[in-house]
Formats: C-alpha cells, sequence, structure tokens
C-alpha cells in the first residue's frame, strides 16, 4: 500500500514555498504537540523535495481549488504568515514524492478559503480528500474557536475539486460572476461553505458533478 503523507516542507526548494507542519506551528503557540486525528493514510514526516519532485509535481495543467491569497507567495512571505497567523500550509506526499498543496487562507477573520491542487498522477486516489478532512479537522479543533466558517471556491466546470468539497460536507451556496481573474481572463466562481457545528457527510449539491 502506498504511503500517503501530510507533511512539512523542511528542505526548501526555489519552486516550491516552505510548508510547515501543524505540530511545529502549534507548539509554538502553545509550547505543545498539536493533537488531532490522522486520517486513514496520512501521516506526518520530515523528508523534503528534491528538485526532480518538484519539478513533476509542477508539471501537469491544473484546474484546482486554490485561494487566491496563495497563490504564488514566496517563501519568506508564507512564513510570515504562518507567524502572524493569517495562512496555514502544506504539502502533501505520496512515496515520499511531492503531489500536492493544500492550505487555508485568511485565516485572521475567522472563516478561512481552502485551496488545494494535485499532480496529475496522484489524482484519483483520495488523497486530497484525506488531506482535506485532516485540514478541516485542524481549523476546527477546540483550541480555535474563533474559525466559525471554512469557504471553498473554484472556477466553474471544476468538477473534481467540487466532489471533494461535497464529500467533506460543505454546503453549495451559490455562483459568483466574473469573480476570478487569471492569465485566461475572468471567470466565475462557485462557492460552498462548512459550518464548524455542520454534519461533515456528502451533501445534496445542484450541480451535475456526477
Amino acid at each position: 500500500m502506498p504511503r500517503n503523507a501530510l507533511c512539512p516542507e523542511k528542505r526548501p526548494h526555489p519552486a516550491f514555498p516552505r510548508a510547515r507542519s501543524v505540530a511545529r506551528a502549534t507548539a509554538r503557540e502553545r509550547g505543545r504537540s498539536a493533537e488531532r486525528p490522522r486520517p486513514r493514510g496520512v501521516r506526518p514526516c520530515g523528508v523534503g523535495a528534491g528538485p526532480s519532485a518538484a519539478r513533476r509535481a509542477r508539471r501537469p495543467r491544473r484546474r484546482q481549488s486554490r485561494p487566491a491569497a496563495a497563490r504564488r507567495p514566496t517563501s519568506r512571505s508564507r512564513r510570515a504568515r504562518w507567524d502572524e497567523g493569517s495562512e496555514a500550509t502544506w504539502a502533501i506526499r505520496l512515496d515520499d514524492r511531492l503531489v500536492g498543496m493544500i492550505g487555508l487562507a485568511r485565516l485572521g477573520g475567522g472563516a478561512p478559503e481552502i485551496g488545494y491542487w494535485m499532480a496529475r498522477e496522484a489524482r484519483g486516489q483520495g488523497i486530497v480528500g484525506e488531506a482535506a478532512g485532516a485540514v478541516v479537522d485542524w481549523a476546527f479543533a477546540a483550541e480555535r474557536p474563533a474559525i466559525a466558517r471554512i469557504e471553498w471556491r473554484a472556477v466553474v466546470g471544476n468538477v473534481a475539486s467540487a466532489r471533494t468539497a461535497r464529500r467533506l460536507g460543505f454546503r453549495y451556496e451559490g455562483l459568483l460572476r466574473q469573480a476570478a481573474s487569471n492569465s485566461f481572463g475572468r471567470a466565475d466562481l462557485w462557492v460552498a461553505g462548512l459550518l464548524r457545528d455542520d454534519e461533515r457527510s456528502p451533501q445534496p449539491w445542484p450541480l451535475p458533478l456526477g
């Protein structure tokens, strides 16, 4: 069985900003290790990604859910946001290879946005769903009572990302017209939300997700 891992990047590479672990971030704040259940197949690890792994992870074209605030930050700016408590980001590994990233942007407002991407070769295995479940658990842990809601957004048509959010219990909340801007121009966004007390089971969405 392949070993999947949600883990920190301890050895930064120019292609990827450093991602710190939940345990390290919480230890600084609380003076102890973070306590959260580990989903099946997702384990923390401490091996950094080499250049070849970074290139493989970046090569495929992706249409994944990524918060605008978390796109292409420098290592220094990401570390600063960790320190100030406005963002949290983790690496996703498969057999010690970096295959994705996942994070929460705008933590300070109590309603962060979750975003994630996966390399093509790692999709369809349920890895991002397990990682996202662990991040939701971390956000809604008792020591973070200020987080009342997690928001998900994706460009209309990103069915894979929408399926992941729906399985986690996110409720579809509507369409934001022309709310996304990228190199291709402007695009509509789907938006969904998950509250702290919501049941975390698959929800009906009025979208053709299959």
